[in-house]
């Protein structure tokens, strides 16, 4: 495998990746968890009946983008607590070291960055078990966003500004077809991984064989 360059000049820089479900596969189970800690979170604290929780929570997605940002807006709950209870979980349990991905992203020539919605030291651990720490060279989580995160607009220009990047300068690379389509609003071409039902969404990949790939068209058409 070799690294990508169009003409010999990179028209993006970087390569900005989603965490969940893209950087480890969602049959991990991982995410699951997260999720089944986050609805005890939202029952206990907003003392609801555990069939108003999916409800709640696709509220909030839909208003807010993230539960976090959307139990904060409305209930002016602490997010720390929120986050010490959703993500109090073993990543090693869930997830091993990927040699497969690894050998993907080492022959990438582009710059590589994580932005997510889930807090910094969990999204470290999980990249530390997976054993791909190292390609990283940003990570931007849920509280450098502002509690905001994906697909809030406001977040994809607050990481261009610290990257020092415009949307054209990047890659978006996010299993969630909301976060695809926000990228996209804010000028970065961006690639919705894996099956998520979607409409409108120009760029897809499956698996992480079909990367390389992609991005050689995207460049060609962009070059």
């Amino acid at each position: 495998m070799s690294s990508f360059r169009i003409g010999g000049i990179m028209k993006q820089r970087y390569l900005i990746f989603d965490l969940d479900n893209t950087l480890y596969p969602k049959e991990s189970g991982l995410l699951k968890q997260i999720d089944r800690q986050i609805d005890g979170f939202i029952k206990r604290t907003l003392k609801v009946p555990e069939t108003e929780v999916s409800k709640l929570r696709r509220y909030y997605w839909k208003n807010y983008g993230t539960t976090l940002g959307g139990m904060v807006a409305c209930h002016n709950i602490n997010p720390l607590d929120y986050i010490k209870e959703a993500y109090n979980v073993d990543v090693a349990a869930f997830l091993k070291p990927d040699p497969y991905l690894s050998e993907i992203l080492s022959k990438l020539d582009l710059k590589k960055a994580v932005f997510s919605n889930s807090p910094l030291e969990y999204v470290e651990e999980v990249l530390e078990v997976l054993k791909i720490r190292s390609f990283f060279e940003k990570i931007y989580d849920i509280q450098f966003c502002n509690y905001l995160g994906k697909p809030n607009q406001s977040s994809y220009f607050k990481v261009l500004s610290d990257l020092g990047i415009e949307g054209k300068d990047c890659l978006l690379l996010d299993d969630t077809p909301a976060n695809v389509i926000g990228g996209e609003k804010a000028g970065i071409t961006s690639i919705l991984y894996g099956d998520a039902p979607a409409d409108g969404i120009k760029w897809r990949i499956y698996n992480y064989a079909e990367l390389p790939g992609i991005i050689t068209k995207i460049q060609a058409q962009t070059a």
